[in-house]
């Protein structure tokens, strides 16, 4: 029966006994009474059902809090599980079983999560069923993450990403993927790292329309500062300068697309100064530090800041600064006693604090630290692998310096081959002679190309930014629509929207609002050339530009001044930049040197 139903019974039943009985007003009240239950039951029933535009949104606030507010997170949670939907409680067990494990109650975190799963057991399969799951395993996989379990982690997102496959969901799928490759990072499989993230990108890039404006750039913030972490960690573990200027690269676009003071923006400029400083150009990484310090102390970033702090020892330790490592490794253990943060560089400050002191000769404060270091490793014992690489990354340099001795010592003891070095050396000489007189013949035939193309360049320059303007102004009423074209490519070309990969007949047609027969028709008469000779032709020039007087530019390889300007492939880049300058990248850049 309903409680509607109930109510008109009840209401039935005081009619018949005002009637009738005459303890009316006895019966009245015990009556009233069960009135005001009845309401309330039917009340609580309207408060337990929750739509699905409501529990989605409920959901999302939850996810928003997650990782700042734990109790109001919790607190949402409560919210969705006052649901009678079993998925919705599911939802809520899950979000449950991570924020415990994010305040590092495993246990609890074990119990609310198979309590998600037990809630779905027994229900009829239904998109919103494998909607529930495909975020549970999202949910297990963070919480194995922050154990450490990697395997457990990338089997879970794994399973996360398939049916998101299956659902269709690229917004979860793009989460998937990207924590599937922050996993291969962590394990060293760098190259498996980057083949996901380049298929997030064009995920990313085809289903841009899923997001808003700022939606978009935070996706592509992320996605770049994961590519950049990943050739950051692959570069300085091979010594590599060339990654090590693409993980550059991937920062700075970062930084292009974060938020003002987001986390995103500040690890993407503590990471492209430590990459500074790992290229030995120790003097520009300590004024990046020194300025990041100032930002972090001014906004409270305790974590960000001992960071910074630790990096600054490094720094003055690898110049042999030994005063000035000491202060900033002590300054990091400060911040660590005052605001628990910062936990692994304390402990390695305390290490690089022995070893400061042992230079000192001071031996028992050396012997200090050490036994504090050796105290608080037990703790970190596991990711001891990892970190000794950080410490000891010159050991394959004295490696190297042992097998080179041997080398000489096998030499040494075969001397009979001593005649055959000497006809090789002269052999080696003469052949040296000729190049070097080929290369003299050619150095002068690329110094006359180099001067050649500048000349040209600088009239092209000239005469580009008079086209817009006498184009313009040379537009009858009748060529309106041609004109409005033309500004709206000239603002993108402004904006540098030429540097993305995706800049196209096709999307930048779409960004300014017209097709692709009335763009390229704009561009062919005005600049009389297609639209690809026109978008490799801006690129190019942005590289010409950027190597004449941008020093840091002049230091990437190539690979990363083919990133820069969108190529994928150093091999294409090279070609259209000879075909545009009649030189290579390096020849055009050595010239440019010896001038």
């Amino acid at each position: 029966m309903s409680v509607d139903a109930a109510l008109g019974r009840m209401v039935l039943f005081l009619f018949t006994l005002y009637e009738t009985n005459k303890h009316f007003y006895t019966i009245m009240k015990f009556t009233l009474t069960l009135f005001i239950l009845l309401i309330g039951l039917q009340l609580n029933a309207q408060e337990r059902h929750l739509s699905e535009s409501e529990f989605l949104e409920l959901e999302q606030q939850a996810k928003q809090e997650m990782n700042g507010d734990f109790e109001k997170a919790f607190s949402l949670a409560e919210t969705i599980n006052s649901s009678n939907n079993p998925i919705h409680q599911a939802a809520a067990e899950g979000i449950k079983s991570y924020l415990f494990q994010i305040n590092g109650d495993e246990d609890r975190a074990d119990e609310h999560y198979q309590k998600a799963l037990e809630k779905l057991k027994g229900l009829p399969d239904s998109k919103e069923k494998s909607r529930t799951y495909m975020v549970l395993f999202g949910y297990h996989g963070l919480m194995c993450w922050k154990r450490d379990e990697l395997l457990s982690a990338y089997s879970a997102f794994n399973e996360s990403r398939e049916l998101a496959i299956q659902l269709g969901d690229q917004y979860q799928l793009m989460k998937a993927l990207n924590n599937m490759s922050l996993i291969d990072i962590e394990a060293k499989n760098y190259k498996a790292a980057l083949a996901t993230l380049k298929l997030s990108d064009s995920l990313l890039k085809a289903n841009g329309s899923l997001f808003d404006y700022n939606q978009y750039r935070g996706r592509m913030s992320i996605l770049h500062y994961n590519l950049g972490l990943c050739y950051d960690r692959y570069g300085t573990g091979r010594r590599d300068m060339a990654l090590v200027d693409s993980a550059i690269v991937h920062y700075g676009i970062t930084i292009r697309f974060a938020e003002e003071f987001s986390m995103n923006m500040l690890s993407a400029k503590i990471n492209t100064a430590n990459l500074i400083a790992f290229k030995g150009e120790y003097d520009k990484a300590e004024k990046r530090y020194f300025h990041l310090l100032k930002m972090c102390e001014e906004n409270e970033f305790y974590e960000y800041q001992g960071n910074i702090l630790f990096n600054l020892g490094l720094l003055y330790l690898q110049t042999g600064k030994f005063a000035e490592a000491e202060v900033f490794f002590k300054k990091v253990g400060k911040l660590y006693k005052k605001h628990n943060v910062c936990y692994m560089e304390y402990v390695h400050s305390n290490y690089y604090l022995a070893v400061i002191y042992e230079e000192f000769s001071d031996y028992d404060k050396a012997e200090e630290y050490i036994a504090l270091f050796e105290e608080s490793y037990q703790e970190i014992e596991k990711n001891y692998k990892e970190q000794a690489e950080l410490y000891n990354y010159d050991l394959a340099s004295r490696d190297l310096a042992v097998n080179v001795g041997a080398l000489n010592e096998r030499i040494a003891s075969s001397r009979q081959l001593i005649y055959i070095y000497i006809g090789f050396g002269v052999l080696v000489i003469v052949v040296l002679f000729v190049l070097l007189r080929k290369s003299v013949r050619d150095k002068r035939k690329i110094k006359s190309k180099l001067k050649e193309f500048k000349e040209k360049f600088e009239q092209e320059e000239e005469l580009n930014k008079k086209v817009y303007a006498n184009t313009i102004q040379s537009f009858t009423l009748n060529d309106e629509k041609e004109k409005e074209i033309l500004v709206a490519l000239e603002k993108l070309i402004d904006k540098e929207y030429y540097l993305q990969s995706d800049f196209s007949l096709q999307n930048v047609a779409k960004k300014i609002k017209t097709n692709t027969t009335y763009l390229s028709h704009v561009v062919n008469k005005n600049f009389g050339k297609s639209f690809s000779e026109y978008s490799n032709e801006l690129k190019m020039n942005y590289v010409v530009r950027q190597l004449l007087g941008n020093k840091t530019f002049q230091k990437y390889s190539t690979q990363a001044m083919a990133e820069s300007v969108g190529y994928k492939s150093a091999v294409s880049f090279t070609r259209s930049f000879k075909k545009r300058t009649g030189l290579t990248p390096v020849q055009f850049l050595k010239n440019i040197e010896s001038e």
